[in-house]
């Protein structure tokens, strides 16, 4: 597992997608193509699958806003513009001609859930949309089935265990 620490990027971001099956721009195939997106308190994290560490961080206040019970419009509207800023300014793709993966937080509130999938297939046109769980990305993407995740965040520390793909709670 590639993880890394570059000033100001956290150890969360998993792109083991990226080490299992190497890809560069130039051989992709327009079906393969995944912009990874994570979703965290204060921050998102994005690039491509084919990439080991993640291409930006952009300061995010979304997470803020579901914790404080802004009304979902107003949290929509946030979602809207801050991947409008991702796609356009940052990425510079066409959304429509790309998949993506969305990685959140393990109690991440459905009003920032739907927000962001509403935002991403509605208006943005985006091909597919796959949400996981930061915890769970070191399993998911190899082929263990069973582990134990300790994530050192910023301020809390979790730890998961995982066997045959869910968790033990």
């Amino acid at each position: 597992m590639n993880l890394f620490t570059h000033s100001g990027i956290p150890d969360s971001w998993y792109i083991g997608i990226s080490n299992r099956v190497r890809l560069s721009r130039e051989n992709m195939s327009s079906s393969s193509q995944t912009v990874v997106i994570e979703v965290a308190c204060g921050y998102i994290l994005a690039g491509f699958s084919f990439e080991s560490e993640p291409r930006l961080r952009m300061d995010s206040i979304v997470c803020e806003m579901c914790e404080s019970k802004v009304e979902q419009d107003v949290v929509y509207l946030q979602v809207l513009k801050e991947l409008s800023a991702l796609f356009g300014k940052h990425l510079i793709v066409k959304p429509k001609d790309w998949r993506v993966l969305v990685v959140e937080p393990l109690l991440c509130p459905n009003i920032l859930r739907d927000s962001v999938v509403t935002a991403l297939l509605s208006v943005f046109h985006v091909q597919s949309v796959a949400i996981q769980p930061n915890l769970y990305m070191p399993i998911l993407c190899t082929p263990m089935e069973t582990g134990l995740i300790l994530h050192i965040g910023e301020k809390e520390s979790i730890a998961v265990a995982i066997f045959d793909n869910r968790p033990v709670i």
